[in-house]
């Protein structure tokens, strides 16, 4: 069984604290926080007799975790009917650097949608630790996969 490198451990681990983290503030008198995954721990009591609805809130933070999940049995064990686990990291590392591009341009959007106005959201640092996290697997995923092309190619020169 393969075991994590530093960087992919880092980033994986900054995705996934990552996106339990506030992504971004917004409000003046009033503020909230917009989390990844929000899970409301106070409310599971009542979730338990269904006077409730399920008290996890999702604003983007259960597909990174997802996304995260999925590169780190990649690197760890990949299941037999993967071929070519390397090339399947690269494009899940990819989509997970989109995600978060993604999210980023949302913070963009509301802040734009502010204006001049008070209360203008800011970054947090659950979105910063996201997109640090997915840039470190994305490289990890390239540098691990240029690799393997390389040995593949010098095998079959031989």
């Amino acid at each position: 069984m393969k075991s994590l490198n530093t960087l992919e451990f880092i980033g994986a681990s900054l995705t996934i604290v990552g996106s339990l983290l506030p992504w971004e503030r917004a409000g003046d008198f009033l503020s909230y926080d917009l989390v990844g995954v929000r899970v409301d721990f106070a409310n599971f009591k009542y979730w338990m007799t269904g006077i409730h609805e399920f008290p996890v809130y999702d604003h983007g933070g259960m597909l990174v975790l997802l996304l995260t999940s999925a590169i780190i049995l990649l690197i760890l064990q990949p299941p037999g009917f993967i071929r070519n686990p390397s090339l399947w990291k690269l494009i899940i590392s990819v989509l997970l650097m989109s995600s978060s591009i993604f999210f980023v341009t949302r913070w963009l959007i509301h802040g734009h949608e502010y204006g001049a106005a008070p209360g203008k959201p800011t970054l947090m640092i659950g979105l910063i630790c996201i997109v640090l996290g997915s840039a470190l697997l994305l490289w990890r995923a390239i540098v691990t996969h240029r690799q393997v092309v390389y040995h593949q190619s010098k095998r079959q020169a031989n």
